[in-house]
């Protein structure tokens, strides 16, 4: 039986559980070099008589930040000069190719080194759903995620280019059927408006430590990644940008640093190497663009959790107080409790004793890892586990002054539990119902919010 209460977080109230990344924490800058679940870890130091650039009289954290920055440039040079092949890119043609056979031609018989395999479509809003089937079929030839290849898909409405037409940007890749489920949810909510616009998106798996990703080979992927994501933001019509993902929000401030890079330089002249000190540098003085954005859907999510729960009817003495289900990172992070600290509302999660195994449901979610040979088993189970946890973590809350009245679905990749004929928050929502009858309960799921949240600002 899985064991232990929540964790909870008042904004009343200190909480010193968890480290805080703020700019007094001396581990801030870390945070650039953390990639999905596993810190990567740099060990070597540089001379002390190394020359840093670009600051004047740098102080002892952000010089320590440069020369992390200047050692993976130095390693990444010298991995790149191993035998490793180039990107190969790969277009299909989503309206007419048969899927399934085009990946077992094109991505899963030619075998994988990451950043090699760059696909590109272009294609229209119609197809969202043969999208969908692509990052599907490619799921369960290639089940772990740091292996699929880079996908750059166009959809662009037939009557896109008139005067109030829009072109958005998606950055995803930290979960491939994540971002094309959001992106299908936001075209079907659209309707027949979304040919007057275009959804510019690139699922680019993050370089991840550990498995595949080990030294000598990490430096060469954080390289290429922020180079094609680069490329990405300097080609692309898009001004308004999202993250779909909410463990990604917990690097904005890198992301925002590649947007104002890619703003101010429209030419792809600096080295790979070059434009990661670029951007770091950008990160570690908190630069962003001016014309383009990039939206923080935490903070808004936080704040349409609030204002939902402004409307319902409490009991006698009660506030609002929300279960946040997040992956490990964003628990580590205080993703959601800083985002509800800033609104002033309480929030709370599970404690260290479980965050693994709402972790690993997440990965079982995503098809990384398999408890039994049979699929849908296996998220049958993954699926029970889940609920079990969120379960306990309410009926422990009773004990408490106040007890939970809203769970937030805090990772997308929570919506792949679903059935195939209903949503996550669906299927929490009767479960709780069933579990709970005399205590109400409210589900937000975050896949849900994002794709309102753009298709708002597509329309406003």
């Amino acid at each position: 039986m899985i064991t232990g209460i929540s964790s909870t977080h008042n904004p009343a109230t200190t909480n010193n559980l968890l480290p805080v990344n703020t700019n007094n924490n001396p581990g801030y800058m870390d945070k650039v070099f953390v990639a999905d679940e596993v810190p990567v870890s740099i060990s070597a130091q540089l001379p002390t008589d190394t020359q840093e650039t670009s600051l004047n009289q740098p102080s002892s954290k952000e010089m320590s930040y440069l020369q992390k920055i200047k050692l993976i440039s130095a390693s990444a040079s010298f991995t790149s000069r191993l035998d490793r092949p180039k990107a190969e890119h790969l277009t299909l043609d989503l309206a007419n190719d048969n899927i399934e056979q085009w990946v077992a031609d094109n991505v899963e018989a030619r075998g994988w080194t990451h950043g090699k395999t760059f696909v590109s479509i272009t294609t229209t809003p119609d197809h969202i759903d043969r999208y969908q089937m692509l990052q599907q079929t490619i799921a369960k030839k290639i089940p772990i995620e740091g292996k699929r290849p880079v996908v750059h898909v166009q959809f662009i409405g037939q009557a896109s280019q008139g005067n109030n037409s829009k072109t958005i940007g998606i950055l995803g890749g930290t979960g491939p059927l994540s971002d094309a489920s959001i992106t299908q949810e936001v075209i079907h909510s659209l309707g027949d408006e979304a040919q007057q616009h275009s959804i510019d998106l690139l699922s680019i798996p993050p370089p991840r430590a550990g498995g595949l990703s080990r030294a000598p080979h990490m430096p060469v992927q954080l390289k290429n990644y922020v180079a094609t994501m680069q490329k990405f933001l300097q080609d692309t019509r898009a001004t308004d940008f999202y993250l779909a993902s909410n463990t990604a929000h917990n690097h904005i401030d890198v992301v925002q640093a590649m947007v104002a890079e890619a703003e101010q330089s429209q030419t792809n002249n600096s080295s790979p190497s070059q434009l990661l000190l670029k951007v770091g540098l950008k990160t570690l003085q908190g630069q962003k663009p001016v014309n383009k954005t990039l939206h923080n859907l935490v903070d808004q999510t936080a704040s349409h959790v609030k204002a939902q729960m402004q409307t319902q009817t409490l009991p006698a003495g009660h506030q609002p107080k929300v279960l946040a289900m997040t992956t490990k990172v964003a628990w580590k992070a205080q993703l959601y409790p800083q985002a509800f600290d800033k609104l002033a509302m309480e929030s709370t999660a599970p404690d260290a004793t479980i965050i693994d195994d709402v972790q690993d449901i997440v990965d079982q979610a995503k098809g990384n890892t398999m408890k039994t040979t049979d699929p849908a088993l296996n998220k049958r189970n993954a699926k029970a586990s889940f609920l079990n946890i969120i379960k306990q973590q309410i009926t422990a809350s009773f004990k408490q002054a106040q007890p939970i009245n809203s769970v937030l679905l805090g990772c997308t990749d929570f919506a792949l539990l679903a059935d195939d004929n209903s949503t996550i928050q669906q299927e929490v929502e009767q479960f709780l119902q069933a579990e709970f009858p005399k205590h109400p309960l409210t589900v937000f799921d975050t896949d849900e919010i994002y794709a309102a949240k753009i298709c708002e600002q597509i329309r406003s």
